[in-house]
């Protein structure tokens, strides 16, 4: 009996430590995902001289190459079936329309020193996604959540104020995320399935726009040096890499979790947008910022004690923008 006993109490004890490792490096992935999330732009900045949409091509050409790598390795082509119902397939088409424009928009800021308006744009992205839920569909907003949507309208006012108009680009990336974000409710496809699908669904308009591209003269490369050309030829990896960490991170801790890492995307941004490329940080640009922050840090902890009714959007990690 007490060699039982002995037994089950170590059992418990082993199994504890392991849920404890998972734990570790699950977060551990998730952060370098995120982190890498961030210091992408520096990759995308490098690459100033190109064509954001030549860019975004090239891009999907090279995910959804080595995705297909990656899916066939893994053996998991069976989930992708499914876009054999038109239903699913349009769906993921719409989807994967707002996450290209979302890429794109991001991309053209980071190559034309607009930086700061992509930090701006992601850390808006999650108070997005509480607004639709209200708006779009018509579920209860808490205090906390009423709040920080006041804080997010304040603070798109106050850097027009001081823009002279509206925020469009940081606004625009909010909005095409927040779509692509209900969009992905409506398809629940685990992140590397989804985002394979949506590659897959993109790949012959990537590759009709490079060969008309090609068929017009030009590649839209011209200009480009060795660097850029090597620079290219790894944007399917730069894409898949941080993806594959976040899936990993998705499977051992709570989203909640993972939803407080998503500071990391819109601080590093904001970093390298003024330490780095030079941009101007006025005093009315880090008040708009501020009450951003403020509006961020409602929706995380009213989405971290509070209450989770069946249906309710939550706000979503900002991962795949980089």
């Amino acid at each position: 009996m007490d060699t039982d006993i002995g037994t089950a109490v170590g059992n418990e004890v082993g199994s504890a430590a392991s849920a404890h490792g998972d734990h570790r490096r699950g977060l551990a992935a998730g952060a370098g995902a995120y982190t890498l999330w961030g210091l992408v732009t520096i990759y995308w900045h490098a690459l100033g001289g190109i064509d954001a949409s030549t860019l975004i091509a090239w891009r999907i050409v090279g995910s959804v190459v080595l995705l297909a790598v990656v899916v066939a390795l893994r053996r998991a082509w069976r989930p992708l079936v499914a876009l054999r119902d038109l239903r699913i397939l349009g769906r993921t088409g719409v989807a994967a329309l707002a996450l290209a424009t979302n890429w794109t928009l991001y991309v053209w800021c980071v190559t034309h020193d607009r930086v700061v308006d992509a930090a701006l744009g992601y850390l808006l992205s999650p108070i997005g996604m509480v607004a639709a839920g209200a708006l779009v569909l018509r579920e209860h907003l808490r205090p906390a959540q009423r709040g920080a949507l006041a804080l997010a309208v304040t603070s798109v006012v106050v850097l027009a104020f001081g823009y002279g108009q509206v925020p469009v680009f940081a606004v625009l990336i909010a909005a095409t995320w927040t779509l692509y974000g209900v969009l992905k409710k409506r398809v629940r496809f685990d992140p590397l399935t989804g985002l394979t699908a949506e590659t897959v669904v993109l790949a012959p308009f990537a590759v009709a726009f490079l060969a008309l591209q090609g068929m017009t003269g030009g590649t839209g490369l011209a200009g480009a040096g060795r660097l850029d050309l090597v620079l290219i030829a790894f944007a399917g990896l730069v894409t898949a890499v941080p993806l594959l960490l976040f899936a990993y991170a998705a499977g051992r801790i709570p989203l909640t979790t993972l939803g407080w890492l998503q500071y990391i995307v819109p601080t590093i941004n904001l970093v390298l947008g003024v330490a780095l490329y030079g941009e101007s940080m006025p005093a009315w640009r880090i008040a708009g910022f501020v009450i951003a922050w403020l509006a961020l840090v409602a929706v995380s902890i009213d989405g971290w004690f509070g209450a989770r009714p069946a249906g309710r959007i939550e706000p979503e990690p900002v991962p795949l923008e980089g």
